[in-house]
């Protein structure tokens, strides 16, 4: 299928060759593959990428400032994350953004919007191009009054304020002005609300997102990078040791953000650990990717090999030198790591949240624990250590073939470019 006439604006301020930022560059390329007329706008320069648009050269120091105040002020309480205060004050002025949009376009894809974008932006964008807009939703930002993730409180579903991300009592503080103004943005500009399943049960219990088209979708992977690699040959490479017949890989950005559960992890270990002998013990090594590492170091029961924070291109090696990938999130929208490690044909062990109740659970890649229940992690982890290895490699083959399925370049483009004049 071919959209050579189909004039797509991508708008993303994280780094498209960072961590989850990398979605933007994915999805530019599969919509080039597409046939599409497609630009990706950023925050700034892409190293490598002349053909990336960016709104400003380099933040300045003034900017810096700010955001570091903002996140102060902004971040008082675990779980919460504001990026910006008020809608109409955006991080980086409208004018800026729209100085760079240049042309005409069909539609407009909004992906990041950290410490570049709010609904004022988005409204003057709409107002610019009159052209359909798709938020592809990686957070809970587009149903609140501006927290990107809301810990346990529930406001959003009846228009925020009395914020407890800021300790607040008022129920008309701004984040319930921001709820106003995001409605009538919705209203106004009516766009379509892309999210994973475990998003979406949160977009239909939210005030902002009652009257709004909201479409469930996957991740976009380059499932051609992100592949099965030869394991013994990854072995050598990285030195492992020919003792070791069992791999268990688990990494995100930060192991010691509470989001992400690794002390979870530690004890769901420790139970595996004391289901097994001493020389099965042995045999088993943990692979660890990600930033803080020392952290948990010492508590772990086994054998480990810290990568510390790795290039994209350094993953799909990790998670085919893997027998499994575990993903102890206990709030979080995805991680991409679970759909990445699937791709590579390495199936997924993790709680009943975000990405893996959407690719995990009922679709035989994997196992999911009940939330929080280290005894049923653990259990996971044991299910897949005591597969015998042709069952392992069936695993795998229906893990990848799955993987493709959702995540190619071209499932994503059939299904966003469906939407540009629906």
């Amino acid at each position: 299928m071919q959209y050579k006439k189909k004039r797509i604006l991508i708008i993303s301020s994280a780094d498209p060759l960072k961590g989850p930022g990398l979605l933007a560059l994915d999805m530019y390329k599969s919509l080039l593959q597409a046939g599409a007329d497609v630009d990706l706008l950023t925050k700034n320069p892409v190293d490598g990428h002349p053909e990336v648009l960016y709104v400003e050269e380099k933040s300045s120091i003034l900017e810096k400032i700010r955001i570091k105040i903002r996140s102060r002020f902004l971040k008082q309480e675990k779980g919460y994350f504001f990026f910006y205060k008020k809608e109409t004050n955006p991080p980086i002025s409208t004018q800026k953004v729209l100085a760079k949009i240049t042309k005409p376009y069909d539609m407009v894809c909004v992906l990041f919007w950290q410490d570049m974008l709010s609904f004022k932006t988005i409204n003057d964008i709409y107002e610019k191009l009159k052209c359909r807009i798709v938020f592809r939703c990686v957070d809970y930002s587009p149903m609140s009054g501006g927290c990107h993730f809301t810990g346990s409180c529930e406001r959003y579903q009846i228009g925020c304020g009395a914020c407890p991300a800021i300790g607040s009592t008022d129920e008309n503080d701004f984040t319930a002005w921001n709820v106003k103004y995001r409605k009538q943005v919705y209203d106004h500009v009516k766009p379509i609300v892309f999210g994973n399943s475990y998003m979406q049960g949160f977009y239909n219990k939210s005030f902002l997102l009652k009257d709004v088209r909201k479409v469930l979708s996957w991740p976009i992977i380059d499932v051609d990078t992100f592949k099965p690699l030869d394991s013994s040959l990854l072995r050598a490479k990285y030195g492992i040791a020919d003792h070791i017949r069992f791999i268990i890989f688990f990494g995100c950005q930060s192991l010691t953000d509470p989001r992400k559960g690794m002390n979870l992890l530690v004890e769901s270990l420790k139970i595996f650990a004391d289901q097994l002998t001493e020389d099965q013990r042995s045999g088993v090594l943990l692979m660890a990717a990600g930033r803080d590492f020392s952290a948990l170091a010492p508590l772990l029961p086994f054998e480990s090999k810290d990568f510390g924070y790795v290039n994209s291109s350094v993953l799909p090696d990790l998670y085919s030198m893997a027998d499994v990938f575990v993903c102890p999130s206990v709030n979080d929208a995805g991680p991409m790591m679970v759909n990445q490690s699937l791709c590579c044909g390495t199936p997924v062990v993790g709680f009943e949240m975000g990405a893996c109740l959407q690719a995990v659970k009922g679709h035989g890649t994997g196992y999911c624990a009940q939330l929080n229940d280290v005894v049923d992690l653990a259990n996971g982890i044991r299910w897949v250590y005591s597969l015998p290895q042709p069952e392992r490699s069936e695993l795998s083959a229906h893990c990848r073939e799955f993987a493709v399925l959702h995540h190619s370049y071209r499932a994503f483009s059939d299904q966003l470019l469906s939407f540009v004049d629906d």
